[in-house]
């Protein structure tokens, strides 16, 4: 169940502190590629620039995955410090 107090609050911190789940790790994998046509459209560039994607999965204590995120980064707008 996932109304929008949840939602909008931490997710991480209802995942631990109600459903009782422990957050263990993370595997974060970064890759430089070119944007794909579906990308491209909607980062508003064009097909074969460059881009920097993100993926991320959390995993519970015992090793289960529970969080993935893909994330694909606009090469013009993104700034990492």
């Amino acid at each position: 169940y996932m109304n929008e107090e949840i939602a909008t609050g931490s997710i991480f911190h209802y995942i631990e502190n109600n459903l009782k789940v422990k957050v263990g790790f993370t595997d974060i994998y970064f890759k430089v590629d070119k944007l794909s046509k579906n990308q491209a459209e909607k980062l508003e560039l064009s097909e074969g620039e460059p881009s920097l994607e993100y993926t991320q999965i959390f995993y519970t204590s015992t090793g289960v995955p529970f969080d993935y995120s893909d994330i694909t980064f606009h090469y013009e707008n993104s700034r990492f410090y």
